[in-house]
């Protein structure tokens, strides 16, 4: 029986199951006509919305080709991959607004900084501007149904003709659309899933469709998940993300996922803990744009939750950084079928046309919300960040002072870092003294006085919320929830934190840093270009030898550099004294002897491109410790990594 069973299931997967999911009578938004003259997907790319999974090179083709046949839409090229793939965002807007994108754009840097207008040119740019909402999809290669989402609002945007939510929209704000955060991750599902998929999907959730080989998706080139490096940006994608998100400042930000197969749909407002650095006119916004949601929702008869789980504590995340801007900040979840359908333990089927159609929805009532709200958000944004001095002003903690310390290198890094994303930072020009400064590693509170080439970070500036965030030792977490998390623990309970909880920026860079009571009097410039420390060789030509003191982040990467060029490299095991410069244990050693001609040459651009000091000796006679003939005086051989 179980076999005639098994056939019939079979026959019924064949003939039926196509027909379900190609089913040309589906509406995603039913009662509006479009423009015949804006192409749909399927006449670029022969396939409908939803019908199969838009590859990255097939989305890229899709947004040239309706950039080509509206003036509403702008192709804009951010960043790149590290497998060479091109990071784009869409600008959506009336045609008015399209002219005079480059004056919108100064606006919001003006808004950004309530340093430098008055009341009545910021009341003028709010009564004059559209709000700039930002919708990213895909940063999870492998949440699949986001990116066709971010295609299909797009083109519902600019080709709707009776819809007055699209006019509204063109006519109040400027809507830019991030299609797809992740292409690598993204091709990298795609060909595993049509590879893996027969000639009819398999809604068995067991089936190899639907369960990737390993690294899968979700990460980049490099397995990094990039919606946890917003504010640490080691991948060239964030980098790129977050320098765009700067020249636009939008007032809303939404972060588009997807979960379980077995779940729904989540939207704000998120679960506790809450970042302390959240206020209130946030928290009122973010239900706000929540009980929008639900009206479409309900009116489609669409499951949806809310603060159940994803908490909005870590400043890394897509939604956490834009609020600490001053965005209204969300992350949207779907269910994911993680293929074309999947059969769900509740016996219901979810089909991929309709995981796209859900967060097309949810992207329209977002775009709804923010055109019928533009001059409040535009307006709360402005207060957000003039609000943000003066808390900056009568804090207690008034600056966080970084000193060079014995690795300069390690306090530039941190410093470049705040300064991608929008951080004012100054450096001192000369030494000075704060009468109240209290230590970051001891906690004991002094007058200290410290050298030229100091970095000071004022919390009286805009993005005081970002600077708590990222430079306070510890960032407290309600003492109700942590009493619960404790309940749960003795209970033998999982807890309710997400994701990561501890994340203090001086301590992750081991910097020498100091929270001052009191503002620093001395000369100071503000830095409009992250500090470059240059590197040099002291001495003239070696005839023997150049050394390299270890223990610095720049003696690191100039050893990585000598590496790739295959120059031959000994490390001294035991300290040793020459030239009156001291040299630790782990120094470099680079003999001229068995090394290319040109070394000098080649040391002298690892120098200035590392920041690494490198000294020259013509004798190995040493002052104190080691000779640089001695046994302790080890080959390096060059490392072949490999990873299974």
């Amino acid at each position: 029986m179980r076999k005639y069973n098994s056939i019939i299931t079979v026959i019924l997967i064949c003939f039926i199951l196509p027909s379900i999911i190609h089913s040309q009578n589906f509406k995603f938004y039913p009662g509006v006509t479009y423009d015949a003259k804006i192409p749909t997907l399927k006449q670029v790319v022969g396939h409908d919305w939803g019908e199969r999974i838009t590859s990255y090179s097939e989305m890229e083709r899709y947004i040239h080709t309706l950039a080509e046949a509206t003036n509403r839409i702008r192709v804009v090229e951010y960043g790149e991959t590290w497998e060479g793939r091109k990071l784009y965002y869409l600008i959506i807007a009336s045609e008015e607004n399209m002219n005079r994108l480059s004056e919108i754009k100064a606006g919001m840097q003006k808004l950004a900084d309530p340093r430098k207008i008055t009341p009545a040119e910021a009341d003028n740019l709010i009564n004059t501007l559209p709000a700039i909402v930002w919708l990213a999809y895909g940063v999870h290669g492998n949440e699949i149904s986001s990116p066709d989402a971010g295609l299909l609002a797009a083109y519902h945007l600019v080709a709707a003709q009776n819809d007055s939510l699209a006019d509204l929209a063109r006519q109040n704000c400027v809507v830019i659309i991030d299609p797809l955060q992740n292409p690598d991750g993204r091709d990298r599902f795609v060909n595993y899933y049509r590879q893996t998929r027969g000639r009819w999907p398999d809604p068995d959730q067991q089936a190899a469709e639907h369960n990737e080989a390993w690294p899968g998706g979700r990460t980049n080139h490099y397995l990094f998940d990039m919606n946890r490096d917003w504010f640490v940006q080691t991948q060239r994608e964030t980098r790129g993300r977050v320098k765009a998100f700067l020249k636009w400042y939008p007032q809303v930000f939404v972060d588009l996922h997807e979960m379980g197969s077995n779940s729904t749909y989540y939207f704000a407002p998120p679960a506790d803990p809450k970042n302390p650095e959240i206020n209130e006119a946030q928290v009122k916004w973010l239900r706000k744009f929540g009980r929008n949601n639900a009206r479409w929702f309900d009116r489609l008869q669409f499951d949806y939750f809310t603060h159940e789980v994803f908490d909005s504590f870590y400043p890394g995340y897509g939604e956490e950084w834009p609020m600490l801007q001053g965005s209204i900040g969300m992350t949207y979840e779907q269910a994911s079928t993680r293929g074309l359908v999947v059969k769900r333990n509740d016996e219901t089927t979810l089909k991929y046309r309709d995981a796209v159609q859900h967060h097309f929805i949810s992207s329209l009532s977002t775009i709804q919300m923010t055109a019928h709200h533009s001059k409040e958000l535009l307006r709360y944004f402005y207060e957000y960040r003039k609000n943000a001095m003066e808390e900056g002003r009568r804090g207690k903690v008034k600056e966080y002072i970084i000193a060079p310390g014995s690795d300069p290198g390690r306090a530039n890094k941190l410093v470049t870092i705040l300064m991608n994303q929008g951080i004012e930072v100054k450096m001192a020009e000369a030494s000075f003294s704060n009468p109240k400064v209290r230590d970051y590693y001891t906690g004991k509170i002094q007058a200290k006085r410290f050298p030229e080439g100091t970095f000071v970070v004022s919390t009286a500036q805009p993005t005081k919320h970002l600077i708590n965030n990222l430079l306070a030792r510890d960032l407290p977490m309600d003492k109700a929830f942590i009493k619960e998390q404790i309940r749960r623990y003795k209970k033998r309970l999982p807890d309710e934190i997400y994701d990561i909880t501890g994340w203090s920026l001086p301590l992750l860079f081991d910097v020498e840093c100091y929270m001052a009571e009191t503002s620093s009097r001395g000369q100071f410039k503000v830095l409009t270009e992250p500090p470059v420390i240059q590197g040099k060789i002291h001495g003239d030509k070696a005839r023997l030898a150049y050394l390299i003191p270890w223990g610095t982040q720049a003696a690191a990467r100039a050893l990585a550099q000598i590496f790739r060029q295959n120059i031959q490299v000994f490390c001294a095991d035991k300290s040793f004294k020459l030239n009156s410069v001291n040299f630790p244990a782990g120094s470099l050693i680079i003999k001229v002897k068995n090394n290319p001609e040109d070394l000098h040459k080649r040391l002298e651009k690892i120098a200035q491109q590392t920041g690494v000091d490198i000294y020259t000796t013509n004798t190995g006679w040493v002052e104190e410790g080691i000779h640089l003939g001695s046994g302790e005086v080890k080959h390096l051989k060059k490392p072949r990594v490999a990873m299974a």
